[in-house]
């Protein structure tokens, strides 16, 4: 039911494939598809694969806990924990194939714990069929997860930016989710990178943006990352603007890699 998964979903009802969606919360909007409530760090329900055979059966996990404890190690973070529930229960079942939703900003040495963390999780996924796509900057389609702040940024007429020279890799939602679809029902396994072929600065896209949804320029200067981290933890005390930019995401950016 996420910004990313609810797409999914939509993709997979559409192919004719019969879909079971673990949720936190039911949809009412999901139509032929199976609901179990599942909450991160929790067994997973025994009836996943319902009446299919598990070894017709694919699993595909975007779900990430942003609120989850900072750990000291990787493998005590909840998100790692519940990764490692569901492939015990897909090794244990002989499930055909596992597919995790990663990050661009996933690599050993990330700026953020967010990216390290993914690069932790990708690495239980080592089986022959494991698949993990890397995926860069998601916008369109729903105004909620990171591309509703997105969005409120681009509303305003002068944007301050951290490294406005970084590169980003966009990707639309819905061409995302085909992406995601797609490669889940290939032989395609491994770890890839998804979004545009062709990097493009991260002010460039946030002036695009700003032209599509509100038909007006934006003007953009850089900041240093440490008043960016400084602002972010400014907004979390202002309620009534109603914008949140985690600084996790911020460190992110700044990290981010072609």
């Amino acid at each position: 039911t996420g910004y990313i998964g609810k797409y999914v979903v939509k993709e997979l009802v559409a192919k004719g494939l019969h879909v079971t969606s673990l949720v936190r919360t039911f949809s009412r909007e999901a139509c032929n598809v199976k609901q179990l409530y599942w909450n991160l760090g929790d067994s997973l329900p025994g009836d996943v694969c319902g009446i299919h055979k598990s070894s017709e059966t694919i699993v595909i996990h975007i779900a990430h806990d942003w609120e989850s404890e900072k750990t000291e190690t990787y493998t005590e973070n909840l998100n790692y924990r519940s990764t490692e529930e569901i492939l015990k229960y897909s090794r244990a079942r002989s499930i055909q194939k596992v597919v995790f939703i990663s990050s661009q900003s996933s690599r050993e040495n990330a700026h953020n714990y967010y990216g390290r963390l993914k690069y932790s999780i990708e690495a239980l996924l080592n089986q022959k069929k494991d698949t993990c796509l890397r995926v860069g900057l998601v916008f369109g389609g729903d105004k909620t997860a990171m591309y509703s702040t997105l969005c409120k940024l681009a509303k305003f007429p002068i944007l301050p930016i951290i490294y406005p020279t970084n590169y980003v890799q966009p990707i639309h939602v819905e061409v995302l989710a085909k992406y995601i679809v797609n490669i889940s029902l290939s032989e395609v396994s491994g770890i890839h990178n998804v979004g545009s072929s062709i990097p493009i600065k991260f002010s460039t896209f946030m002036k695009m943006l700003s032209r599509a949804m509100y038909c007006k320029p934006l003007f953009t200067f850089p900041i240093p990352l440490s008043l960016a981290l400084f602002g972010s933890q400014l907004l979390s005390y202002v309620t009534f603007l109603k914008l949140k930019i985690d600084k996790e995401r911020i460190l992110g950016l700044s990290g981010t890699l072609p």
